[in-house]
């Protein structure tokens, strides 16, 4: 039996600032992308959303300018953009990749609806690559199923989204959006019918600038998931520490030394 490997992220933020891509956390990527190279090949590869944190065209900016000073909408694309084209030919190029949309993403069409003649032009599908298969999460409320898991960027922002999620969707669901790791099992009669919800980690920098040094509960990671064919799975989740992280495989991964920084480029 040949089970199927999904690598499965979220929570990125990259934008761009001046020509430098900002948001990601550059040595964290490093290692992922790394792991992603060596641990191939891959089936299929999930991002849950907020990969273009499209913080220019943000509605806690407007009216004031110089936030969002040496930002440009374009550069956030082109941003976004090399971040997920050096992740698809990092994992070998899987068929299955897959982008689902988060409330960062969901800022373009919030953003036409104020200025609907940019329709046709600033949509997330015109922009990004053709490789890439969005789930509408936001917009549209589309949910990517895989086997006998779903998966979904995340609405709620408190302690209850997973309990949340768990209730709503009433399967196993897997999502983003509040950068912690977080997970509750739903019982059910009968054996193997317990359901499970879990909120994976970022990959995201931990020093985002409208957090102001406040503290938070983000933690830095991501999920490997093996599919049977009849649907069931079974899957790991690896924290990241300083920048590095030790796979399921047991190999020691470092982003501060698996390669230079500057390889993540606009």
């Amino acid at each position: 039996m040949r089970a199927k490997k999904y690598f499965v992220g979220a929570d990125s933020h990259v934008w761009s600032y001046n020509g430098r891509i900002a948001g990601v956390d550059r040595e964290t990527n490093n290692a992922v992308v790394t792991y992603l190279e060596e641990e191939g090949p891959w089936d299929g590869y999930i991002n849950l959303g907020d990969v273009y944190d499209m913080n220019v065209i943000s509605a806690h900016n407007k009216g004031r300018l110089k936030l969002v000073e040496g930002q440009r909408l374009s550069a956030d694309f082109d941003a976004g953009n090399a971040y997920l084209r050096q992740h698809h030919e990092a994992a070998g190029r899987p068929k299955e990749f897959h982008l689902i949309e988060g409330n960062h993403e969901n800022r373009i069409e919030r953003y036409i609806q104020v200025l609907p003649e940019l329709d046709g032009i600033v949509n997330l599908e015109k922009n990004i690559p053709k490789f890439v298969k969005v789930t509408k999460f936001w917009t549209d409320h589309e949910l990517l199923n895989v086997g006998k898991a779903t998966f979904i960027h995340g609405i709620n922002t408190g302690s209850r989204q997973v309990a949340t999620a768990l209730r709503d969707y009433g399967t196993n669901v897997f999502m983003g959006h509040t950068h912690r790791r977080e997970l509750l099992s739903l019982r059910h009669h009968g054996p193997d019918s317990t359901k499970v919800a879990e909120s994976l980690p970022c990959l995201c920098e931990y020093g985002q600038p409208y957090l102001k040094g406040s503290p938070t509960q983000w933690q830095q990671g991501f999920a490997v998931f093996y599919f049977w064919p009849n649907g069931l799975f079974n899957y790991t989740v690896t924290s990241i520490f300083d920048h590095a992280f030790i796979s399921p495989t047991g190999k020691y991964y470092d982003g501060k030394k698996d390669r230079p920084q500057t390889r993540l480029v606009l």
